[in-house]
């Protein structure tokens, strides 16, 4: 800290007071990424951990933002394409949305992918395109699960009539 020709240590503190986030606040984790992200705005490591920032406190068009940066800089970064998708639907841009899920769903690689199906099907349950969330929720589960993933299976299937197996997803996730 008292040495600022060692502004890039200030990434490294940042992305220990992120980590710490949930417990104890955002502490100056901004202060050090804003100070990184005027020194370093090529760096997709520094855009990408600064939506990620923003994302966690909430400013979902500034992470938003910062994730499209990152993928002006690296079109491949599949974590800030998952942070788009995440993003977008809580701007309630659901289309935008499920476009980008879809092109990271495309894209064939493993990282996100579950994630992806979920997001994409969670907008389009917002749509009441049942049969097609049905869809990439099944994609999903197939690929892991988590309580999130179970409980919108649960509710699409349940919206569809299908309860026994709206029960047994909900099931899960009440026992979990």
């Amino acid at each position: 800290a008292s040495e600022p020709r060692f502004v890039e240590t200030s990434l490294f503190i940042a992305r220990a007071e992120i980590g710490r986030l949930p417990f104890e606040g955002p502490r100056q984790a901004k202060v050090h990424l804003d100070e990184v992200l005027a020194r370093f705005p090529a760096s997709t490591a520094v855009t990408y951990l600064a939506a990620t920032y923003h994302q966690l406190v909430g400013d979902y068009a500034e992470a938003l933002r910062l994730y499209e940066r990152t993928l002006e800089l690296r079109p491949d970064h599949d974590p800030a394409l998952l942070g788009r998708v995440i993003n977008l639907s809580n701007l309630g841009r659901t289309r935008d949305a499920i476009d980008a899920a879809t092109q990271l769903i495309a894209r064939g690689e493993p990282y996100g992918v579950l994630s992806a199906y979920y997001w994409r099907a969670r907008n389009l349950h917002a749509l009441g395109q049942l049969a097609d969330a049905r869809r990439d929720v099944s994609a999903a589960k197939e690929l892991g699960g988590s309580e999130d993933l179970l409980l919108l299976a649960g509710t699409i299937e349940y919206e569809q009539g299908d309860l026994d197996v709206a029960q047994a997803d909900l099931a899960i996730v009440i026992n979990a």
